[in-house]
Protein backbone atom coordinates (compact mmCIF):
# COMPACT_ATOMS: atom_id res chain seq x y z
CA UNK A 1 0.00 0.00 0.00
CA UNK A 2 1.46 3.49 -1.02
CA UNK A 3 1.43 6.19 1.59
CA UNK A 4 -0.23 8.94 0.73
CA UNK A 5 1.38 12.47 2.00
CA UNK A 6 -0.29 14.93 3.80
CA UNK A 7 -1.53 18.23 3.26
CA UNK A 8 -0.49 19.80 6.73
CA UNK A 9 -2.01 23.65 6.15
CA UNK A 10 -2.32 24.13 10.11
CA UNK A 11 -0.34 23.09 13.27
CA UNK A 12 -2.55 24.13 16.22
CA UNK A 13 1.18 24.29 19.33
CA UNK A 14 1.76 24.99 22.54
CA UNK A 15 4.62 27.53 22.30
CA UNK A 16 6.45 25.26 24.93
CA UNK A 17 6.18 22.53 22.38
CA UNK A 18 8.07 24.31 19.78
CA UNK A 19 11.61 25.36 21.81
CA UNK A 20 11.55 21.11 22.49
CA UNK A 21 14.17 19.37 19.62
CA UNK A 22 11.02 16.99 18.68
CA UNK A 23 8.68 19.58 18.18
CA UNK A 24 11.29 21.45 15.99
CA UNK A 25 11.42 18.79 14.39
CA UNK A 26 8.28 18.30 13.46
CA UNK A 27 7.92 21.94 12.24
CA UNK A 28 10.52 21.33 10.18
CA UNK A 29 8.71 19.00 8.29
CA UNK A 30 5.80 21.52 7.38
CA UNK A 31 7.59 24.92 7.09
CA UNK A 32 4.91 26.28 4.86
CA UNK A 33 2.15 25.17 7.42
CA UNK A 34 0.12 28.12 9.67
CA UNK A 35 1.02 27.60 12.93
CA UNK A 36 -1.85 28.64 15.19
CA UNK A 37 -0.40 29.01 18.95
CA UNK A 38 -2.65 27.31 21.78
CA UNK A 39 -2.69 26.97 25.87
CA UNK A 40 -1.83 23.42 26.60
CA UNK A 41 -5.89 23.21 28.18
CA UNK A 42 -7.31 24.46 25.34
CA UNK A 43 -9.06 21.54 23.70
CA UNK A 44 -9.09 21.85 19.37
CA UNK A 45 -11.96 20.93 17.41
CA UNK A 46 -11.49 20.25 13.64
CA UNK A 47 -14.06 22.85 11.52
CA UNK A 48 -14.84 22.18 8.21
CA UNK A 49 -12.53 25.04 6.33
CA UNK A 50 -14.25 27.68 5.51
CA UNK A 51 -16.89 27.37 8.52
CA UNK A 52 -16.90 28.12 12.28
CA UNK A 53 -18.75 25.36 13.26
CA UNK A 54 -17.18 22.47 14.95
CA UNK A 55 -17.75 19.31 13.43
Amino acid sequence: MARVPLDIRQIYLDPRAAILPRGQAILAQFPGAERIEVSTHQWVTWRPPGTDQPR
